[in-house]
C-alpha cells in the first residue's frame, strides 16, 4: 500500500501542491478497505472492552490508530513550535477553536457529552503537525485565516459524518484541492489580462 501511495504521489506532486502526509494516510486506508478489513483496534482491543477515563485520553491511551498520541505531549510540542517563525500556528489555533465551538454546540443540542470527540488526540495531532505543512497552505495572513476557519468547519463536518480518525485528513485534502483550484483560476485570469494588455 505504501509503495502504491508513494508512486501515485510521485506523479501527482508534479501537477498539484497538496499535503502529502494526509494524502498518503487516506490512500493507505482506502487500500486497506479494498484489500482487507480495516479497523483501529489491535488484536487485544478487538477481543476486550476497555473503559478509558479522561486522564487516559490526555495521556494518549485510546483505541489504536494512525496519529493517536498524547494530547499533553502534542500541546507541549505545539507551544515550543510557536517560537519558530516558519511554523503557521494560526492554523491549529483557529481551526481547532472552530471545531471545538461546533462540537460544544452539538453537545449542548444533543445533550450527549463525548470527551473523545471534543478533545480528540487524532484531530489535535493532525491540526498541529499535518495541517500546518508549509508548501500546501497559504502564505498571506488573510488567506491563512480563511483557510483555517474553513478547515475547522470541514473537520467538524467530516468528523461527525465519517469519524474523528479520517475526518480531519479528508478536510485537509479538500482544503488543499480548493486552494489549488482557486490559485489555478486566479493565475489563468491574470495570464488572460496580461495577454490582453500586451495586445
Amino acid at each position: 500500500g505504501l509503495i502504491i501511495a508513494i508512486t501515485i504521489d510521485y506523479f501527482l506532486s508534479k501537477k498539484f501542491n497538496y499535503n502529502k502526509i494526509a494524502f498518503i494516510k487516506l490512500l493507505i486506508i482506502l487500500l486497506c478497505l479494498i484489500f482487507s478489513n480495516y479497523g483501529y483496534e489491535n488484536f487485544l482491543e478487538a477481543k476486550n472492552n476497555y473503559a478509558f477515563n479522561y486522564l487516559d485520553y490526555l495521556a494518549g491511551r485510546e483505541i489504536g490508530g494512525i496519529a493517536n498520541t498524547s494530547i499533553i505531549l502534542s500541546l507541549a510540542i505545539f507551544f515550543i513550535m510557536c517560537y519558530k517563525t516558519i511554523y503557521k500556528k494560526i492554523i491549529p489555533i483557529i481551526s481547532f477553536g472552530i471545531y471545538l465551538l461546533g462540537s460544544l454546540l452539538i453537545t449542548i443540542i444533543t445533550k450527549d457529552f463525548n470527551f473523545t470527540i471534543l478533545f480528540n488526540a487524532n484531530i489535535i495531532f493532525a491540526l498541529i503537525f499535518v495541517a500546518t505543512e508549509v508548501t500546501s497552505t497559504p502564505y498571506i495572513n488573510k488567506k491563512l485565516i480563511i483557510y483555517s476557519i474553513s478547515l475547522g468547519i470541514l473537520t467538524l463536518i467530516f468528523s461527525y459524518i465519517i469519524n474523528v480518525y479520517e475526518g480531519v485528513f479528508i478536510a485537509i485534502i479538500v482544503m488543499n484541492f480548493t486552494s489549488n483550484l482557486l490559485n489555478f483560476k486566479k493565475n489563468k485570469k491574470n495570464i488572460g489580462i496580461l495577454a490582453k494588455n500586451t495586445l
